[in-house]
């Protein structure tokens, strides 16, 4: 039996969008902690087929690094990604109550919902299995983009019911965004 897919999100604590991720089968590993941080920094860029309303265009160098309890950011196994952050000047912060990280729950919890498929396996949440038709990793990763850009981060911020948190997002900007380059993220 293969295994569910795990989730890696990051979010921006201010506005609550997702800034990056990344999905994949296996248990957490330093390549998996890289990705989502690669994907959070960079700028991202869709094929037209991937069905966008929206330009994804939450990118850049965060300060701070508020993680979970999980293995995935705080394992002394992961020093290479800690050297990582080091360099890029991101402070990494344990959060330390559950409730801090509501944000990424209920996220995870939306998404499960919209699919009919295995549930994923987030880093704090994992949901139960059902006997629901499955889809592949490709597949899920398609329609986890789409929620991403066209409906998550373009939803009312749930504090700021004013903005979306893509709105939210660019008026808490203090500066343009540092952009990156794939060699930074060698480890």
């Amino acid at each position: 039996m293969l295994d569910r897919p795990l989730l890696t999100t990051l979010h921006d604590v201010y506005s609550s969008v997702v800034s990056g991720y990344h999905l994949d089968l296996g248990k957490p590993n330093l390549h998996m902690a890289v990705a989502a941080l690669k994907h959070a920094i960079l700028r991202k860029n869709y094929p037209l087929e991937d069905s966008l309303f929206e330009d994804w265009a939450i990118y850049g160098v965060p300060k701070t690094l508020v993680v979970d309890a999980s293995t995935l950011w705080t394992s002394s196994n992961f020093a290479p990604l800690h050297h990582l952050l080091e360099k890029l000047g991101i402070t990494l912060v344990q959060r330390t109550a559950p409730s801090e990280g509501g944000n990424i729950e209920r996220f995870v919890e939306s998404f499960s919902s919209k699919t009919k498929s295995s549930p994923l396996k987030s880093t704090e949440l994992l949901a139960a299995v059902d006997e629901s038709p499955r889809l592949t990793l490709a597949q899920l990763n398609r329609l986890l983009v789409q929620y991403i850009v066209n409906e998550y981060n373009q939803s009312l911020h749930p504090r700021a019911r004013t903005q979306t948190r893509s709105e939210r997002w660019q008026s808490g900007l203090t500066s343009s965004p540092q952009v990156l380059s794939e060699q930074n993220f060698e480890v």
